[in-house]
């Protein structure tokens, strides 16, 4: 007969599930992460390994609600010596975890542009003002830039006289919401 039983690290009642008032890496069961224990580290070890998540207070396996990613003492935010996307709790953001790792957006601004891709000309539209609209080409080059005198939600400009190849729209509104959108030219 061979028996596997899964521990794991805070599961305070021992019924291979943490709850309420069980925090996923809390070896020492009092309720709390403290000194060498890890949000998210199951197996108890002191450290975040394969299929652990830094800040996954519930073991599951997954960041859900009240969790964050990188929160390696567990109290729902980032803080002190955390760093907000490092699942392995080290303290960094690694290449592997920057590919994965979502900035949230803050002051976005929505904004469409048609026809796409285009031969001739092109229409901005967004949900506010443009103010500024600046257009790059795949190297970084400025190839158009204009601040409109009177800020609209819509605004057209002639593209024909560019090589064909993607560009990079960056637009900006009264507000100083951004975005920045691809353009194929034909």
């Amino acid at each position: 007969l061979n028996l596997t039983v899964t521990v794991l690290a805070g599961d305070i009642n021992n019924d291979c599930v943490i709850n309420n008032g069980e925090i996923a890496g809390d070896t020492n069961g009092d309720g709390t992460i403290g000194t060498g224990e890890i949000a998210g580290d199951t197996n108890g070890d002191g450290t975040i390994d394969n299929g652990e998540t830094a800040g996954d207070t519930n073991g599951d396996g997954t960041i859900g609600t009240g969790e964050v990613t990188g929160d390696i003492n567990g109290n729902g935010t980032i803080d002190g010596n955390e760093v907000e996307g490092d699942a392995n709790g080290n303290g960094v953001l690694d290449p592997e975890e920057q590919t994965t790792y979502i900035q949230p957006l803050n002051n976005y601004l929505n904004a469409t542009i048609y026809p796409n891709p285009a031969n001739n000309r092109i229409t901005v539209k967004t949900n506010n003002a443009i103010q500024t609209i600046k257009v790059l080409s795949i190297d970084g080059k400025l190839v158009y830039q204009n601040i409109l005198p009177q800020p609209s939600n819509t605004t057209e400009f002639k593209i024909s006289g560019w090589a064909k190849g993607v560009y990079y729209i960056h637009i900006t509104d009264i507000q100083q919401n951004t975005n920045i959108l691809k353009l194929i030219k034909k």
